[in-house]
């Protein structure tokens, strides 16, 4: 489940690929939201279907799963979040 979760992130031009990461994210053993390498890969979804609360919501769900001193992926979850961010702030100035 992991390598299609992997697959599906990576693969930006697939069709529904966003939507097909999520309805994944929704299938045992992953619906417990309790992954944050899971979670991290469902914030990319959401940033590329325009759903940044939710996204930021995610991602800061994903930083409060980190152990204390784990900075194998802290940037990466860091960065994740400037991009969701940025992009929501992009959306709203275009609106």
């Amino acid at each position: 489940m992991h390598v299609l979760l992997h697959g599906l992130w990576l693969g930006q031009g697939l069709d529904n690929g966003a939507e097909r990461l999520l309805a994944l994210n929704a299938l045992p053993p992953f619906a417990e939201g309790q992954d944050l390498i899971v979670l991290f890969r469902v914030c990319g979804a959401l940033r590329r279907l325009g759903r940044y609360d939710r996204a930021l919501a995610t991602i800061d769900r994903a930083l409060d799963l980190l152990p204390p001193g784990d900075v194998s992926v802290h940037a990466d979850l860091a960065r994740e979040r400037t991009l969701i961010s940025t992009a929501r702030g992009l959306c709203r100035s275009l609106h």
